[in-house]
Formats: structure tokens, sequence, C-alpha cells
């Protein structure tokens, strides 16, 4: 049976407040050192370390905006488990859906620091705060009662 963690990135493994960078208008590369985008990606590979079978897919805008190379290149520490992402066509809910009825995806959870674009407000939704991501402590625990239950 395949285990998915669908995943947001900016408010899940690095505070949305970093991306003031951007409003500088400087090079992707430059923004992400700058902000230490994607800083929190080994917590959530520390958590995952025992549970080799859970694959990763992305449903953020960064998937709009970027390759699917580049988007799974964020990953760092991650990126073997990349699966790849969402249709781009859908927005992340329906994209999310889309992906688990065409890929028969039954055990899975969902990062997203946007819980009002969850208007079901699905059990599998686990909430990140928009500066906290997946370093708090409350993120880690559903993700390890998810991964050991």
């Amino acid at each position: 049976m395949r285990r998915v963690l669908f995943t947001d990135y900016d408010g899940v493994f690095h505070p949305v407040s970093d991306l003031k960078w951007f409003e500088m208008r400087l090079p992707l590369d430059e923004c992400i050192k700058r902000g230490r985008l994607f800083r929190w990606t080994y917590v959530l590979a520390e958590i995952l370390v025992q549970h080799p079978e859970v694959e990763i897919v992305v449903h953020s805008s960064w998937r709009l905006l970027h390759p699917e190379s580049k988007v799974r290149e964020l990953l760092g520490p991650l990126s073997d488990r990349f699966a790849g992402i969402v249709p781009r066509e859908y927005d992340r809910v329906d994209g999310i859906a889309r992906y688990i009825l065409t890929q028969g995806v039954a055990d899975y959870r969902i990062l997203d620091d946007h819980p009002e674009c969850f208007p079901a407000s699905p059990p599998e939704l686990i909430v990140c705060d928009s500066e906290e991501g997946v370093f708090d402590h409350a993120v880690r625990e559903r993700l390890r009662e998810w991964l050991e239950g």
C-alpha cells in the first residue's frame, strides 16, 4: 500500500515571512539562500527515516512556477522520496483528490498552512502554523501518530 505525504512548501518547510527576499527581485537561488528557505526539510527527513515507504507529492504553488526537476531538488534531503506533483491544471485540493483517485493512494496525510483551502477540513490534513511549519512540535506529533498508527 502506498503511503503518501502531500506537501506545501511555504509555511511548511520555512516561515512565510522569509519570502520577503522575493520582493527584492533577486534570483531564485539568492532568495533561497538569504531567506534560508527549505531549512526545515531535514526535520521531516528525520521523522521519516524509519519509514522508507513514505513518498512525497508536492501540491505547493512552486509546482506552477518551476519544472518538476527543480521542485524535487528543493526538497533537499527528501528528494529521494519525491513521487511527483499534483496535476498543474488543478488547485491544491482538487489536485490532491485527482492524484489520490488516479494513483490509488489509500494512506496519506496533507501538510499545509492554509486550512481555508480545504473547506471540508479532511481528517488527513495536518495544519501548519505559517511561521513554524514542520518545526512545530504539534505537527511533528501528528505525523508520528500517522506513521506509527
